[in-house]
């Protein structure tokens, strides 16, 4: 290409294959909603079989306009198929641009109607860890230290930590019919903050979030006792806006922000069956709770404070990469250095991971006491479940046609889920690492 520089070229292929991530998570959010009763049921796939190969392209971009639109500032003559959608909000289709939709073949469009056979509905949120993964090449997951972390060894951590002591407290309190007790549980978990401060495509936080909800369904049962006079939006006290990540690859901060979304109207559900109630799971809340960037370049108290979560006590979970002094590159070297300093006495020889040690250290004031946690395994494989293959298909065909150079190339990331943890008190400034 005559007079383009090859950085230009670079950034040309990074935005294209952002592009294709933000339509893969989309389209995931689609096939989702229309099996939880978020969309009516089977107009996505609706849509996609009435379309053909070569317009499919503009009725998908027209769509996600749609979702992204108010009901009462749509075009009065927008045709009944769009019609049906909702109003989606919470960003997900927002700035949907014409270019971030490639042109669609045949194949992609059978996919995608494949992919609608499936029952979306109980998916499990978790699942998205594995899908990010398999979009990266193995010389990309080596130098960012990723690997998929299972919802088992997230429990070795979460259990231990907060949550075993949790459910025996709500236990304890459901067996006495201690409403007090119950209400001021609820209350505790409502103020609890986490941070992930490396979260990858967001299993930590999704399935702490999955947990705690789950407690509170728990309460919430227990309070109500089969009647349905509750107000279903006044029950629920736990929210995602509790929970906050930082990631420097774009691609797993989408997937970490619609596997909470997921979760959360998984979790409507499930207290709507309790009060008796039809769930009203749109327009989805706004949530910048998880951000794109380098978490050992950036201040983590001041995502925390931005969620209001100042005097609140605050969890410090996750798994930040690993990656050995011989294995680092560049820019990892020089984020050690920046961090310890070049006189810190064997430097040279520091994992990246340590990085994250001493961030979490300055962060609670360098006051760091250790807690015990349960002995994690070896590192899991990467484990997709049948519902989350119809997805990859489609994945794999785009990218087969359109983003392969870019696939070859790779895209770096430095941040990944693997089990450490640390809670803290913004009051006494303390903290306690696994």
């Amino acid at each position: 290409m005559s007079g383009v520089s090859r950085e230009q070229i670079r950034l040309l292929e990074s935005d294209h294959l952002a592009a294709l991530n933000r339509l893969c998570v989309r389209l995931v959010f689609c096939l989702y909603a229309e099996d939880a009763d978020i969309f009516p049921k089977d107009c996505f796939k609706r849509l996609v079989e009435a379309s053909d190969a070569r317009r499919l392209r503009i009725d998908l971009q027209r769509l996600f306009h749609t979702l992204d639109t108010p009901t009462d500032k749509r075009d009065p003559y927008l045709e009944p198929e769009l019609c049906a959608f909702p109003y989606t909000n919470g960003g997900l289709f927002r700035n949907a641009a014409a270019n971030d939709i490639p042109p669609l073949t045949e194949e992609i469009r059978k996919l995608l109607i494949g992919a609608s056979q499936f029952d979306w509905r109980d998916i499990t949120p978790t699942i998205f860890g594995a899908l990010f993964e398999s979009t990266l090449n193995p010389v990309t997951r080596r130098a960012g230290g990723m690997v998929y972390t299972s919802v088992e060894n997230i429990h070795k951590v979460i259990d231990p930590l907060f949550l075993d002591d949790l459910t025996r407290r709500v236990g304890a309190a459901i067996q006495k019919g201690d409403k007090r007790t119950l209400l001021a549980l609820q209350a505790e978990m409502a103020a609890l903050t986490f941070l992930d401060p490396a979260c990858g495509s967001g299993n930590f936080l999704t399935e702490t979030y999955i947990c705690l909800r789950r407690l509170e369904n728990r309460i919430i049962a227990a309070l109500q006792k089969g009647q349905s006079e509750f107000d279903l939006g006044l029950s629920v006290k736990v929210s995602i806006a509790q929970f906050h990540g930082i990631e420097i690859n774009d691609f797993a901060v989408s997937v970490a922000k619609t596997a909470l979304w997921i979760a959360e109207a998984q979790m409507l559900r499930e207290t709507a069956e309790i009060l008796h109630r039809e769930p009203d799971y749109l327009p989805l809340k706004d949530y910048d709770g998880i951000v794109e960037g380098n978490a050992l370049r950036m201040e983590w108290g001041d995502l925390i404070s931005r969620g209001g979560a100042e005097t609140r006590k605050v969890y410090v979970i996750g798994n930040p990469p690993f990656s050995g002094a011989r294995w680092m590159g560049k820019e990892q070297k020089t984020d050690v250095l920046e961090l310890f300093g070049k006189d810190w006495q064997g430097v040279g020889d520091l994992d990246y991971v340590c990085c994250w040690y001493k961030k979490a250290m300055d962060f609670m004031g360098g006051r760091v006491s250790y807690a015990p946690i349960r002995r994690l395994g070896p590192a899991a494989l990467p484990c997709v479940a049948p519902s989350s293959r119809p997805i990859q298909s489609v994945r794999a065909a785009l990218w087969r046609t359109y983003g392969s150079r870019c696939l070859r190339k790779g895209l770096r990331s430095t941040s990944r889920i693997i089990p450490s943890a640390g809670t803290m008190r913004r009051s006494t400034r303390r903290m306690y690492i696994a």
